[in-house]
């Protein structure tokens, strides 16, 4: 069966076809505004940009300013002044207007003052006619075309302006009607109703420029338009005979693509070099790779009826865009991409016509043409290849599967042999356009087929075999058709969402790369588990799409982007680079990724399209207003075509363009002052109420002085270049307050500031992410109470310091009275303290030795003599040391026989003796009773020996006189060397002497034995 056999095989509800021709309409795009939006009339005959970037419209009925989203009328003083005046043509010098009228001269209007003065015609001075066209010169003097006198020079000066007119003849001007002037450096450019001429400084009449054929009626055709291109070339628009270029002395046609060779042109203007000329059919772009004008009509509604709007002028903007006033549709924004972007919109069909927009497949094929998926309008297919350059759209039935849910489409690819698959919400089929022949894979819960209805992703592999990515899971398609699924997720509750798969990818080692709801998994050769990267701080959640450029690196789509290398055959070492807001990507994450042809990585989101340039991770965005036809993709749905084009699916149809042939957002956005109030009361450059002061009217007022008891007030912001309900301004008071967002309406309010001098800085952000760089919108000078003032705090506290100083002499005086009187009374105090303390001393010293020695003997105690003892052993200090336990012998016989008293004389005698007999160091006290103890420092074993026969043979030799009687007494000593390295306690030692002393007892006593 042949194509063309397959495709009247139709069902009857699929007859209808719908024409979709291609083209850059820019209605998709463009905003219109008009009276509702604030304009005084539905026209705009002249527009200019001041210094700061504010756009200026004037129309017959006034003028009025734009800031690029809001148009605010001018100050009274102005509008008064331009009341009951026809304009006719405007022009900028930095912060000065100049405005032409009709019949009634010239006005000057400065926009810092907010003063307008008037030149009136009259002889000798301005002639009595329109002002057609006016540009200031880089010495200001102001150049004027009228409609019948010619050409006509300003030389500014307020008290006497020197005016010289050029006319036809004398003056060189080809005709007394002037369109338009223009400069190419020092030289003035005019077009009249006979041709161009111009007029180098210096020069005394203008010359007439020739312009061989092609240009029309031998140079001297109808001349409206006339821009130099900075290179000694020239751009000229007639009034119906269309666009010229002038250059070397060569002049060629500009042809309008699609249309007529004639074409009036209204007005120019060039876009980075480029003219873009409006006319009245709308406005057209050059595009160099065909040496032509795209058309970019302006269609508009009034009445119930379509019309082209007639563009009467046009100004570029900083981002590449147009503002396009019209004779009576208003005023259009144009964006810089809005040729570029293009949208195919499916065919609907009935009952689901509200659904069918949504584009969420597309497919180029070999042979180049377009397919799409939609959700709910099923498969379309153009009818012509994409290099036609029209596109019209054919429903394709899918003969193998009747089920509602083949309407749903969510995958389309082409596999090597030329053959489309469509996955849908009923399955996966397959045709063979040579053959027309389709064949269907169903879904099946016995292993034998899909595992779930949502085909989201197919992978050829070189065997032949396909994989089958789905919501419920993964499959697998052999070369003969047989179809089955493959398990690979543990069970557990993240079951469901590993089986929902969103993307694939098979890498050199084999492995399976899945985009899951939870994460990205990946699997081996036979399908198993190896690793998940799961959400986390660094890591993917829900992974919505992967893409592998061409150096091998994978992006993975999330809640941001993540980079990795799948080239790594040990998985612990891949690592995710990932970045999300702070490069301008939303929060809410990526729907689908591809790589252009310019080498950017383009992301679609549910907020506009982002492009990252190549080696840059700083996303520039794009959005309706850019000239994308929605703001919210699909998930996934993107395709990168065979010729370069690059296409989204969206909620209203498919998004189609080139990305070489895009330019990326130029603009910046510029946050100004656009009113000030204090007090409720909005401040003028010479009406300040309450005591404040403007250096100027807003915005271009850059000083606010504020008197003493008002400290606070209000600031209104403008944000140029901003077109995106998502940009806003930021504003802080530098050193006081930290940044805080302007109110909806623009406005931030500045409450109980201190007195000082302060800045307050502006800044836009974008999507809360995007923000410009921190700039001065207006120095803030608060005055001062008086007591706040400087001479009264200085005069302040110099009488402080008079007082402080004659209250500290007197204070001085009264101190060192009293000082002498405490150093007396300190003195007395003191002697008699120390004398207490010396008192103390002796107390203390004497309860001392009364707390260590025995009360009868003299000698130490038991206890401070084993604490001795102890001390010295710890000590050691390698010296020999012996312990002598002494007992007197028979001492209770002498008790008896004498009395207790003259048994304590005895102790007291023997302890003198004792003490007598002790060296340096040694430790001797009363161990209890008659039982003696002494620690012999620095004698061995045999040196104490010695010491304690000599000890007993003194004792033995002595008398002792008690009452009434002599009497002598013998002792006996245990003895024993104390040995430090066995580290043994004192109380062995002493039980060692006590055995020695037990033996020398029965041994007869009154000898010394070692233990």
């Amino acid at each position: 069966m042949t194509a063309s056999a397959w495709k009247i095989r139709w069902a009857p509800r699929w007859l209808a076809l719908v024409l979709f021709v291609l083209t850059c309409n820019p209605l998709l795009a463009a905003r219109q505004f008009g009276t509702s939006d604030g304009l005084l009339q539905d026209s705009a005959d002249s527009i200019v940009r001041d210094d700061l970037g504010f756009h200026w419209l004037a129309a017959e009925s006034g003028l009025i300013r734009f800031d690029g989203r809001h148009f605010v009328a001018p100050p009274a003083a102005i509008a008064a002044a331009l009341k009951g005046d026809a304009i006719s043509a405007l022009a900028s010098d930095g912060d000065v207007l100049w405005v032409g009228m009709r019949n009634t001269g010239l006005k000057r209007i400065d926009l810092r003052r907010e003063t307008v003065q008037s030149l009136l015609p009259a002889p000798g001075g301005l002639p009595e006619t329109t002002i057609r066209a006016i540009v200031v010169d880089d010495r200001h003097d102001i150049w004027l075309g009228t409609d019948g006198a010619g050409v006509v020079r300003v030389q500014w000066d307020a008290v006497a302006p020197v005016y010289t007119r050029f006319m036809p003849g004398a003056g060189g001007v080809p005709h007394e009607r002037v369109w338009t002037i223009g400069l190419d450096g020092s030289t003035v450019l005019v077009g009249t109703q006979a041709g161009a001429a111009r007029l180098v400084r210096g020069g005394k009449r203008f010359e007439a420029i020739t312009l061989p054929a092609p240009f029309p009626l031998d140079g001297k055709a109808n001349v409206e338009e006339i821009a130099a291109d900075g290179h000694d070339g020239y751009w000229i628009g007639t009034w119906d005979d269309g666009l010229f270029r002038v250059s070397g002395g060569k002049v060629s046609k500009i042809p309008l693509a699609g249309g007529t060779d004639s074409q009036r042109i209204s007005s120019l203007t060039l876009v980075h070099g480029d003219p873009v000329t409006g006319s009245d059919v709308g406005i057209a772009r050059y595009q160099a790779s065909c040496d032509c004008l795209h058309p970019i009509p302006l269609l508009s509604s009034r009445e119930g009826l379509s019309q082209r709007a007639f563009v009467h002028s046009v100004v570029a903007l900083d981002d590449g865009g147009i503002l396009a006033g019209t004779r009576s549709n208003g005023v259009y924004h144009v964006p810089a991409n809005a040729s570029a972007f293009q949208r195919v919109q499916p065919l609907r069909v009935e009952p689901v016509e509200s659904i069918s927009d949504r584009v969420q497949a597309m497919l180029e094929d070999r042979s180049g043409f377009l397919w799409l998926g939609s959700f709910g309008a099923g498969l379309q297919r153009s009818r012509e290849p994409l290099a036609s350059g029209r596109i019209e759209l054919e429903l394709i039935p899918i003969l193998s599967n009747p089920r509602s849910g083949a309407q749903v489409i969510w995958a389309l690819r082409e596999d090597s042999r030329g053959r489309i698959w469509v996955g849908s919400d009923a399955g996966l089929d397959r045709l063979d356009p040579d053959s027309g022949i389709w064949v269907h894979f169903p879904v099946r819960n016995d292993g034998h087929g899909l595992p779930g209805p949502g085909v989201r992703d197919l992978l050829e592999l070189a065997t032949g075999s396909f994989l089958v990515a789905t919501s419920s899971g993964l499959a697998v398609i052999e070369p003969d058709d047989r179809a089955r699924a493959i398990p690979f997720a543990d069970p557990g509750p993240s079951q469901a969402l590993a089986h929902t798969l969103n993307a694939m990818h098979r890498d050199d080692y084999g492995r399976l790369w899945l985009a899951t709801y939870d994460g990205v998994r990946v699997l081996d050769a036979q399908y198993r588990n190896l690793q998940v990267f799961r959400a986390s701080e660094t890591g993917p959640g829900l992974a919505r799409d992967l893409h592998v450029m061409a150096d091998g690196t994978m992006l993975i789509a999330s809640t941001g982007l993540c980079r990795l290398n799948p080239k790594l055959e040990n998985l612990e070492a891949v690592t995710l680079d990932c970045y999300g807001p702070e490069s301008g990507i939303p929060q809410d994450g990526i729907q689908a990724i591809e790589t252009g042809a310019d080498g950017a990585i383009w992301l679609s989101t549910m907020h506009g399209l982002r492009r990252l340039p190549p080696g840059q991770t700083q996303a520039q965005s794009f959005h309706s207003s850019d000239g994308l036809i929605a703001d919210e993709f699909g998930l996934r749905a993107s395709h990168a075509g065979r010729s370069g084009r690059l296409y989204f699916g969206t909620t209203y149809g498919l998004q189609m363009f080139d990305p070489r042939q895009t330019s990326a957002p130029r603009g910046r956005l510029r946050p100004l002052v656009s009113e000030v109030r204090v007090a409720g009361i909005a401040l003028r450059a010479a009406d300040n109420p309450s005591g404040a002061e403007l250096d100027a009217a807003p915005p271009y007022a850059r000083q606010l002085s504020l008197p003493p008891g008002l400290r606070q007030f209000h600031i209104g912001f403008s944000l140029l270049g901003a077109n995106r309900p998502g940009q806003r301004v930021e504003f802080r008071i530098e050193g006081i307050q930290d940044w805080l967002p302007a109110a909806e309406n623009g406005i931030g309010n500045f409450i109980s500031l201190p007195a000082g001098t302060f800045q307050v800085q502006v800044r836009a952000n974008e999507d809360d992410v995007r923000r410009s760089g921190e700039q001065l919108a207006l120095i803030v000078d608060v005055q001062p109470y008086w007591w706040e003032r400087r001479s009264v705090q200085i005069a302040g506290v110099c009488l402080i310091l008079l007082v402080g100083w004659q209250l500290y002499r007197n204070h001085i005086r009264s101190l060192r009275d009293r000082e002498r009187w405490l150093s007396s009374e300190v003195s007395a105090r003191t002697r008699e303290i120390e004398q207490q303390k010396s008192e103390l001393a002796v107390a203390n010293q004497q309860l001392y030795e009364l707390s260590i020695r025995d009360s009868l003997t003299g000698i130490f105690n038991r206890r401070h003599l084993l604490e001795e003892t102890r001390r010295i052993m710890r000590q050691g200090n390698h010296h020999d040391l012996c312990i002598a336990l002494i007992d007197l012998d028979h001492f209770k016989a002498i008790n008896d026989r004498f009395g207790h008293i003259a048994g304590d004389e005895v102790l007291r005698y023997f302890a003198a003796w004792l003490r007598a007999q002790a060296g340096p160091g040694d430790v001797v006290g009363r161990y209890g009773g008659e039982e003696f103890v002494c620690l012999l420092y620095d004698r061995d074993i045999t040196q104490a020996k010695r010491w304690g026969d000599d000890l007993l043979k003194r004792v033995r030799e002595s008398e002792i006189a008690g009452p009434n009687c002599e009497i002598r007494v013998t002792a006996s000593i245990g003895l024993v060397a104390i040995d430090s390295s066995a580290e043994l306690p004192l109380e062995v030692w002493i039980a060692r002497a006590d055995a020695a002393l037990y033996r020398a007892k029965e041994s007869g006593r009154d000898c010394v034995l070692i233990g």
